[in-house]
């Protein structure tokens, strides 16, 4: 029966517990890695969370400034900022027949600027609603009347003749009545909408068409407008 081999001094022996410890590094490695990564997509969450909850800034007004893009429409010349044309298209021509307009502004100082779209044309192509309240709507007034903002009087117009799910509001006491003709909303993405006519310099004619939400501001309305049209040459 051979003797035990007897160990050899001269050559080095690993502890026995060395590959234990190398597992431990590599486990503690990966759990701070996991952690990282929890910690990155709790971030990230946070900041979706933050866009999707905190509401999107105020549009700014309208400012009268440069660029600008000189148009001529039923004989006036307009000077209008490139960023208030709704279509690039219309700011590349001299003389057009009709250009649309996007303003924004403010009818009180505490609420959000809020969009009017403006359209320009020849007055021969729309008369004012003024005009049209005692020629064309009275006419067509349905005997019932709606309530709506403060100070107007609503007469839906008789379902035909074009005029389906259409009401004119008018302020009955002014001699130069606001007048607005205002569309039902088509659906709940929809809203109803408002339209105004007025004459504007010379041979001009001006449609703003708005949402009915904004038709409470009618007595500011104009006076809203005024210095706008005035800076472009509308008025």
């Amino acid at each position: 029966m051979s003797a035990p081999a007897t160990p050899d001094p001269g050559r080095a022996y690993a502890p026995a517990h060395s590959h234990g410890a190398g597992h431990l590094n590599i486990s503690l490695f990966n759990l701070a890695a996991i952690g990282l990564l929890i910690a990155m997509a709790g971030i990230t969450l946070a900041y979706v969370i933050e866009a999707t909850i905190k509401p999107p800034a105020p549009h700014p007004t309208s400012a009268f400034e440069a660029p600008f893009r000189a148009t001529t429409v039923g004989g006036v010349e307009l000077i209008i900022p490139k960023l208030w044309f709704r279509d690039s298209l219309r700011t590349e021509g001299s003389f057009t027949d009709q250009t649309s307009l996007t303003i924004w502004v403010k009818f009180n100082q505490v609420a959000p600027a809020r969009p009017v779209d403006a359209t320009f044309m020849p007055l021969s192509s729309a008369q004012p609603s003024a005009y049209l309240l005692d020629r064309v709507y009275l006419r067509q007034f349905q005997a019932a009347q709606v309530q709506g903002p403060s100070g107007l009087v609503g007469k839906p117009l008789v379902q035909e003749d074009g005029f389906q799910h259409e009401t004119v509001w008018y302020d009955p006491l002014s001699p130069r009545p606001f007048v607005a003709k205002c569309m039902d909303a088509i659906s709940d993405n929809v809203p109803a909408r408002c339209m105004r006519t007025i004459q504007g310099k010379e041979s001009l004619a001006v449609t703003f068409e708005f949402d009915f939400a904004d038709l409470a501001n009618w007595r500011a309305f104009d006076s809203v407008m005024t210095p706008y049209l005035t800076a472009i040459g509308a008025l």
